[in-house]
């Protein structure tokens, strides 16, 4: 025999525990941690961009939510319900002739959720439903 039975005892004794560092590593209990919660409180809102364009022109564009017209400002962010939302969308024009339109796209983080197209003679008013992402 060669080499000492200790000796061999010991290095086999290190290359079974050399083996079973991987086997650990994928049995062993991992602790997830917490997603840490935006800082902003939950009001039951969400904001969506809201953006009106017409052909021609439309004397007045208006948008209303539960019969109250809303403000669009000059980037469109308007808060809305978590749940889907019903807009009413009225456009008129003074002297048009033919058919008039009014495109309707409405976005939330860069994920379109409507795009929608109403047409009309002289004037519009229909009803869009903004869904949930």
């Amino acid at each position: 025999m060669r080499g000492s039975p200790i000796f061999r005892l010991a290095v086999a004794a290190f290359f079974l525990v050399l083996a079973g560092i991987p086997i650990w590593h994928l049995t062993r209990p991992v602790v997830a941690s917490a997603a840490v919660p935006d800082a902003a409180p939950d009001d039951g809102t969400r904001e969506v961009v809201l953006k009106l364009s017409s052909v021609p022109t439309a004397q007045s564009l208006t948008v209303l939510l539960l019969g109250k017209p809303i403000s669009l400002g000059g980037d469109g962010v308007i808060r809305l319900p978590r749940e889907a939302t019903d807009l009413v969308v009225k456009g008129q024009w003074a002297d048009a002739e033919g058919e008039c339109a009014v495109r309707v796209l409405a976005r939330q983080d860069s994920l379109d959720l409507l795009d929608a197209t109403l047409w009309g003679q002289g004037e519009i008013e229909d009803v869009v439903t903004i869904p949930v992402p």
